[in-house]
């Protein structure tokens, strides 16, 4: 998985742009995940400040290049990174 370290910096980061749905009822924090090309996330995707002219769902399944800072998941039950999206565009 691509190394997405928390550094309080916007950064460009590229990956697939992946629903977190799961069939199985399990609750992720966030409704969106970048993932590599393995599939393993790389991190969730906060895209509640992202302003798009397109609907966000029509960029699932495809390659992206998020710009946003990093920080660690604020959840006692989960480990792992959040990106504060604020833009995307398709790679």
């Amino acid at each position: 998985a691509s190394d997405v370290t928390p550094s309080g910096m916007p950064r460009f980061i590229e990956g697939r742009f992946k629903p977190t749905r799961s069939f199985l009822g399990f609750h992720h924090p966030y409704n969106f995940q970048l993932v590599d090309k393995h599939g393993d996330r790389i991190a969730y995707l906060d895209v509640s400040r992202l302003l798009l002219t397109d609907n966000v769902e029509n960029y699932e399944d495809r390659i992206v290049i998020v710009y946003g800072t990093a920080h660690k998941l604020v959840d006692a039950r989960r480990k792992g990174v959040v990106i504060e999206v604020e833009s995307m565009h398709l790679k």
